[in-house]
């Protein structure tokens, strides 16, 4: 125990040789990584060669599914673009059936309606005329 005392004190006393830089007080002194560690010189070092393939192949996975996903969208929307075209040709069709039908019956009541006209004229002119006879 005495010996890590007798440590101690030596630590302590080698701290106490250095002179403070600015800021520093007794007890604030820190290592400073670029001057305490000697492998530490230069710039910090780069991410290891597996590390950026991971990252680059991440991008790439994360880059290709996005591609993917807009493949579908535009194919979905081609889809449903070519279903609404065909749905818009049927009603088309069914719209004009409707309509030259809806003509044809229109034109046939007319033609109907017309000689009705004609017989309660008729028809009316015999009655003026019975009641003429019968004054």
């Amino acid at each position: 125990m005495a010996k890590d005392f007798q440590d101690i004190q030596q630590l302590s006393s080698e701290e106490n040789d250095h002179p403070f830089h600015q800021g520093e007080g007794p007890g604030t002194r820190r290592l400073n990584p670029r001057r305490g560690n000697p492998f530490l010189k230069g710039p910090p070092p780069a991410q290891p060669l597996a590390q950026r393939l991971c990252s680059m192949v991440c991008f790439s996975l994360l880059a290709l599914s996005f591609n993917i996903l807009l493949l579908v969208v535009i194919c979905v929307t081609g889809s449903q673009s070519a279903q609404l075209q065909a749905e818009l040709r049927s009603l088309k069709e069914a719209f004009s059936n409707f309509s030259s039908s809806t003509l044809t019956e229109v034109q046939a009541i007319s033609t109907h309606g017309g000689s009705v006209g004609d017989k309660i004229t008729s028809l009316g002119a015999k009655l003026e005329k019975q009641q003429q006879d019968l004054k």
